[in-house]
């Protein structure tokens, strides 16, 4: 059975595998299994070569898990657990992380969240370690919110379906290190000392790009990183195994003079251990062991193609580890480097060095669209234009210059800081340049959710205008290339060609987030944005923002806000305002007359618009009517900006967190009001939900946004009891999670999350 330069048939039917178990797609499987009697009666690919092949894709379709985990788990109490620590604890400001690999139920992952004011001794705690622990075994919490990050299936790709959180760290028994321990201690060692001797500003790119510890850096350079399709940087992979290898292979053979096989002999030693150092992600076990393997195929003069090495690593990788095609990382490394190794081809005719940086960052950046599209959700064309700026500079400076800080770290910090000063110095100017950019070219692709049918035309299309490319078909290739053009624009254009409309009802905990987007895209409000209390700086916290908030918009390819109608002043409804203003294009904000107003609100806050009672508000063909407040109370809940419209054939009443008495005085204010769809006012508190309001929404629906266990005890039995009584279908966000009204025209379904 001949394998050389096939091993790509095995690993492409793994593939088909896994796509068929992610995203349970039968075809996936029968057009591979087409392909491979094309192969066999157009190709004269032998039998033995497809019997290995189909092999493989019913072995791995069987052997690789599904995407979510099963929904029968349930918490578990008094729980004994032994195994080995499978990692080193992974440390942040406010937990230890540490995963346990007990045999009965497999890995769990252990937390301890901790006291600020508290230093702690790890070196128990260490990979390889034999621990033991007792207690509830939890399982983590899920989305709640559509295109919410599911910290659920996180941890169920990592082979992780429960946690345990540990009252003391003492409760954890770690005994009897092993070799793995003493890598990680190493690590541990190199990060300590890298954070005692370097500058801050210095050390979070060492950790990041050295040892592939990216805690220290801010949040808000990976997002900037993320959006100009800069994050391969950031992930240590081929390009920072590569830049360790020729400074070792250059310093050992031309300064000090070793042979070029005992130099050979020490990478054979040496990556596996780094990969390790460095973390041990996916991209960088792909990077390592692809060096390794050509490393020992050169050494022993045995000749494999590029195509076959990456094949048979991607193999390996996958049998050791079944959850791996879960991760971000291993997915874009491989699909890069496989398309790189395609396309090498056409690269080669390059004339110039820079007609061939051009052309990898092209490949780089279209192989990997589609994925961008699906975790990101949006796409900056001049990405692939700035990457022939940023590689090369991480590339010859940054890079390299870290790598010499891990090697003289030992000397004296003024010989250090003759190496860190050049070096911030120049850094902060390019990314104070970056960040720039970003503020002068805010525009790129944002994109909702994208069918497998598109992506599969998309790499239709990609593969056809790269095979014209490398047969210098130029006028071929630009057709192809415009069909790949316009497929893009118009997977951007789509909300905006859509007739359906939305209205959804966040799960944001306890407080209020209902967004409204109008078919064709021609409006996009929000009816309050909350947010939680932080008592750290005493004022809205931005992780309601961040976790649901953000990542909705974004999956749902918003950029513009039309209007953010807030009810009132208090922070589970305005919270989210000025986070939201920060990111996207907001052209209205409209509150009560009766709002009362922050000077830092004021200065903040732009385009307000303060509505006043019975005004109706009106944005192209969408109308709002103010229904309250008519008096000014004492109650801010009281002084709510209600608002009452037509939404899919549906009448809404949004209602803040008005009481019984501003209800009443609404109904006589407005005594022929009738509603289909009632928002619960103070998140079903007693304080809310007259009856005579309830009449006026007989056999409609009620909608209850609240945090789940909250300590209010809402929402109150007696507005429940109301509820029922007048046959209102009740929704929830504690129970239902976020509550979607999809309407086309005058017609509509609810559906939960």
């Amino acid at each position: 059975m001949r394998l050389k330069n096939n091993w790509y048939i095995v690993a492409l039917g793994t593939t088909a595998s896994a796509i068929s178990v992610i995203y349970d797609l039968y075809i996936i499987l029968i057009l591979y299994f087409i392909w491979l009697l094309y192969l066999f009666f157009f190709c004269h690919v032998k039998l033995s070569l497809l019997f290995l092949s189909m092999m493989a894709l019913v072995f791995f379709y069987f052997y690789f898990p599904p995407p979510s985990p099963p929904t029968d788990t349930a918490s578990l109490s008094n729980v004994n657990l032994q195994g080995k620590a499978k990692n080193a604890p992974v440390q942040t400001d406010e937990k230890i992380e540490l995963i346990l690999q007990d045999k009965r139920y497999g890995d769990i992952l252990l937390l301890y969240f901790k006291d600020a004011n508290k230093q702690y001794d790890l070196h128990h705690f260490q990979a390889g370690a034999f621990c033991s622990v007792s207690g509830e075994l939890l399982v983590p919490d899920g989305a709640t919110n559509p295109h919410e990050f599911d910290y659920q299936n996180y941890l169920w790709h990592q082979g992780i379906r429960y946690q345990m959180i540990l009252p003391s760290l003492d409760t954890l028994e770690c005994k009897e290190h092993s070799w793995l321990g003493y890598i990680y201690n190493f690590r541990t060692f190199l990060l300590q000392s890298a954070a005692d001797k370097l500058e801050e500003e210095t050390y979070q790119w060492f950790s990041a790009l050295i040892l592939g510890d990216d805690n220290a850096l801010e949040n808000e350079t990976i997002d900037l990183f993320q959006r100009w399709g800069l994050s391969h940087v950031l992930a240590i992979s081929g390009l920072h195994v590569g830049i360790i290898v020729a400074l070792i292979y250059f310093v050992s053979t031309r300064i000090f003079l070793i042979t070029k096989e005992s130099v050979q002999t020490f990478f054979l030693f040496f990556l596996p251990i780094y990969a390790l150092l460095a973390g041990g992600q996916p991209s960088v076990w792909r990077a390592s062991l692809m060096t390794f393997l050509v490393v020992f195929l050169t050494k022993w003069k045995i000749k494999l193609s590029y195509s076959d090495v990456i094949s048979i690593i991607f193999l390996l990788l996958v049998t050791i580890q079944k959850h791996i095609i879960y991760h971000i990382g291993f997915q874009f490394s491989f699909l890069v480097t496989f398309a790189l190794i395609l396309s090498q081809g056409w690269v080669q005719h390059s004339t110039t060095k820079l007609e061939s940086a051009f052309k990898i960052s092209f490949v780089a950046q279209m192989v990997i669209l589609p994925l961008q599209f699906h975790y990101f959700s949006h796409f900056q064309p001049l990405s692939i234009l700035l990457n022939l700026l940023i590689v090369p500079y991480f590339s010859l400076f940054v890079i390299p210059l870290m790598f010499l800080l891990l090697f003289i770290g030992f000397l004296p910090n003024i010989v250090l800081l003759i190496v860190e000063y050049p070096f911030m110095f120049i850094h902060n100017i390019m990314m104070k340049s970056l960040a720039y950019l970003d503020t002068l070219i805010p525009f790129a692709f944002t994109f909702s959710n994208i069918e497998m049918s598109i992506v599969f035309l998309y790499y239709v299309l990609f593969v056809f205008m790269m095979m014209a490319l490398e047969k210098k078909s130029s006028y071929i290739a630009f057709g192809r290339a415009l069909l790949l053009c316009s497929l893009i624009i118009v997977l951007a254009l789509r909300p905006y060609i859509s007739p359906y409309g939305r209205v959804t009802m966040l799960d944001i905990g306890q407080g209020d987030a209902f967004i409204i987007e109008m078919p064709y895209r021609k409006g996009v409000y929000f009816y309050d944005a909350g947010a939680r209390f932080s008592y750290e700086t005493m004022e809205a916290s931005d992780n309601v923002y961040r976790q649901v908030i953000q990542p909705y918009l974004k999956g749902q390819g918003i950029q513009e806000i039309d209007a953010i109608f807030i009810s009132h002043e208090h922070l589970d409804h305005d919270g989210s305002v000025s986070f939201i203003q920060e990111d996207f294009i907001v052209h209205n904000i409209i509150t009560s007359e009766y709002y009362k107003w922050t000077e830092e609100k004021q200065d903040v806050w732009k385009n307000i618009h303060i509505a006043r009672f019975n005004e109706i508000l009106q944005f192209q063909n969408q109308s709002f009517q103010v229904v309250s407040p008519r008096i000014k109370t004492d109650s801010a809940d009281d002084n709510s900006l209600a608002l009452y419209t037509e939404l899919g054939g549906l009448r809404w009443l949004f209602t803040g967190d008005i009481g019984k008495e501003t209800e009443r005085r609404l109904i006589r204010n407005f005594p022929e009001i009738e509603v289909d769809v009632l928002k619960v006012a103070h998140h079903g508190s007693d304080t809310s939900t007259d009856e005579s309001l309830a009449e006026k929404s007989q056999q409609g629906v009620g909608l209850i946004s609240l945090g789940e266990k909250n300590s209010y005890g809402h929402p109150n039995q007696e507005v429940l009891d109301t509820l029922n009584k007048h046959q209102i279908k009740i929704y929830r966000t504690d129970q239902n999670g976020a509550v979607i009204y999809k309407f086309k025209g005058k017609k509509g379904k609810f559906e939960i999350f």
